[in-house]
């Protein structure tokens, strides 16, 4: 799933989805490693350590910040929610990102200013 494909399925989530983290993991350079034997796939980290889980991005916003802190290093991040728990997220200043959850809305920023990012 490419990036820009993976924000518009973070847009329509309505709660935390490991599928989703999947994805974003691979984006953040995350290798799944097959199963083998009946035993359970394992991922293999960036910096090739090995884990059976991924993190989960789109649950809590401490990991939805390690991703903005990977994608988009030294830059400020803001969040906020609501009394119903919808999030907003924005990172050094950029387009505003409204989600289900502040941990979600975070995944959303982090990818846009990270493709901006990119860009330049």
């Amino acid at each position: 799933m490419s990036t820009s494909e993976t924000i518009q399925k973070l847009q329509s989530l309505q709660e935390p989805d490991r599928f989703v983290d999947a994805a974003i993991a691979r984006l953040m350079g995350y290798e799944r490693i097959a199963p083998t034997d009946g035993k359970p796939a394992i991922w293999k980290a960036p910096d090739g350590t090995k884990t059976l889980k991924v993190p989960l991005y789109t649950r809590y916003v401490q990991s939805a910040k390690s991703l903005s802190d990977q994608r988009c290093p030294d830059m400020p991040v803001a969040i906020s929610w609501d009394d119903e728990g919808r999030g907003e997220a924005i990172i050094d200043g950029g387009t505003r990102c409204t989600a289900a959850t502040p941990a979600i809305a975070l995944c959303i920023a982090a990818l846009r200013q990270g493709l901006k990012e990119v860009a330049k």
